[in-house]
């Protein structure tokens, strides 16, 4: 994959989840280190913006307990969560080994937009573009 560079949000494999905090608080953690919100402030809009994901029963679990496409979730809400408007998924399907359908995560993808205006891209490998025939998107190669 070429190097680029981008001004935004990244959503990969090289932007985890912290290990030792529940979803709402990795989430939560922008406003609280960018915007100096107070936690508990933080940690509510963090299971609001879950729970317009339908994702709020994992609010209070951490990564290992949660499977690849809740995780890839809460990254979406917490790429929301950061004052910047583009957000870039590399590799969507490396980070959930078991997402096969594309749209579930656009899906989750639009119902934020709605809310919070960002510009979202995917990279991704030209081996999965048939991942990505059926969705309604862009492809660029």
């Amino acid at each position: 994959m070429q190097e680029f560079e981008f001004d935004g949000v990244e959503i990969s494999q090289d932007t985890p989840l912290i290990s030792n905090l529940d979803i709402k608080e990795n989430i939560a953690l922008i406003k609280e280190v960018h915007e100096k919100k107070e936690r508990q402030s933080a940690e509510k809009e963090a299971v609001m913006m879950l729970d317009k994901l339908g994702m709020k029963h994992i609010s209070n679990l951490r990564k290992n307990s949660c499977s690849g496409f809740e995780i890839l979730c809460a990254m979406v809400a917490r790429a929301f969560m950061c004052k910047e408007n583009s957000i870039v998924v590399k590799m969507p399907f490396g980070i959930d080994n078991s997402l096969n359908d594309i749209d579930r995560l656009f899906e989750k993808i639009y119902k934020l937009n709605g809310i919070i205006e960002k510009k979202v891209t995917v990279f991704d490998l030209d081996s999965n573009r048939y991942r990505y025939e059926r969705a309604e998107c862009n492809i660029l190669k």
